[in-house]
């Protein structure tokens, strides 16, 4: 079968957005590959997004509507992977934007590398930005990935951990979601799943274009603190035990000392909060206890257990020696 046979499913869960989602529903009408199945979520959303999405059907045989209650973005994405019949997923939030050209350059890649998944570079902008899309005249080098390669890169390269992690700049066969759905509930929803979704992939391909339009708004679910930031850490630890069961043990080396290590980051970030500081020590407690059950197999350096020791035992001094390195 041609590659330009293949259904993608794009699931867009909706709540509160009814000032951007018109445009990005017609940025994904608008797309050059035109084998769409467009499932737009609406969450429950108490704003026109509902009535908005209902219009758009009308226009568009290619666009299926779900009314629900409200249950949050994992609830809503889950909703969309039950019932998408394409050959592959793909997702997008409902106040960002994407290049008209995105599926058509990504089932290229899939057809040229036989990858499982093609990841997109993404560039962020604001409301009121007018875009306008690059014309990517010259064909760019699609890069392979291996799972290996991935997983290590979100470690090793601080600057495209947000490549690797969010859901929305990756086309994926479907059957790569069998079994895994998004944490209800949870706010880092994406922490939670991608990282094993793209473990699951025997090859992944890669675009350094920027296809994909992130809106950065101060009221969306990313753009302020809440409590509820803490759940990162519960990502981590799912992230943590995954690559335990896998005998990752390198993986699960670099797991733990980025958590502790944001952790930290985060008690500056809470500092004369009262629920964040609760927040924290419990986290604190939980990474403390969690060592003692993975450290006969972690291979650390001397000064990681030294390390490791002073977090547990010592925590004040911890912190303290964390800003000071943040400062050196």
């Amino acid at each position: 079968m041609d590659f330009d046979e293949h259904l993608i499913s794009i699931i867009v869960p909706v709540y509160k957005v009814e000032d951007f989602l018109e445009q990005c529903i017609q940025s994904i009408q608008n797309q050059t590959y035109r084998r769409l199945e467009i499932i737009l979520i609406d969450d429950g959303s108490p704003d026109r997004c509902g009535e908005i999405c209902d219009q758009y059907t009308a226009s568009d045989e290619r666009i299926r509507v779900i009314h629900k209650e409200n249950g949050g973005l994992a609830d809503a994405r889950n909703c969309g992977l039950d019932v998408a019949t394409g050959d592959y997923i793909a997702f997008v939030d409902s106040d960002d934007l994407i290049h008209p050209r995105m599926y058509e350059r990504m089932m290229q890649a899939l057809e040229e590398s036989r990858a499982e998944i093609v990841v997109s570079e993404w560039r962020k902008v604001y409301p009121k930005e007018k875009i306008v899309h690059e014309t990517f005249l010259k064909k760019p080098a699609v890069a392979i990935w291996n799972k290996n390669s991935v997983q290590n890169g979100y470690f090793d390269q601080p600057d495209k951990r947000i490549t690797y992690t969010v859901a929305w700049n990756k086309l994926y066969k479907k059957s790569l979601f069998n079994e895994i759905r998004f944490p209800k509930g949870k706010l880092h929803e994406d922490e939670f799943v991608t990282f094993e979704v793209l473990y699951r992939a025997k090859k992944i391909a890669y675009l350094p274009e920027a296809y994909y339009y992130y809106v950065s708004r101060d009221e969306s679910i990313m753009g302020t603190f809440r409590i509820g930031r803490f759940d990162l850490f519960d990502a981590y630890h799912r992230r943590l035990c995954f690559y335990m069961e896998n005998q990752e043990y390198e993986l699960a080396r670099k797991t733990y000392f980025m958590a502790i290590h944001m952790l930290m980051q985060y008690r500056q970030w809470v500092k004369g909060d009262k629920k964040g500081s609760t927040a924290f020590g419990i986290y604190y407690k939980k990474w403390c206890k969690s060592y003692g059950g993975i450290k006969g197999r972690l291979k650390c350096s001397a000064s990681q257990k030294m390390e490791v020791w002073v977090f547990r035992n010592f925590r004040l001094i911890y912190q303290q020696l964390w800003k000071l390195k943040k400062i050196l």
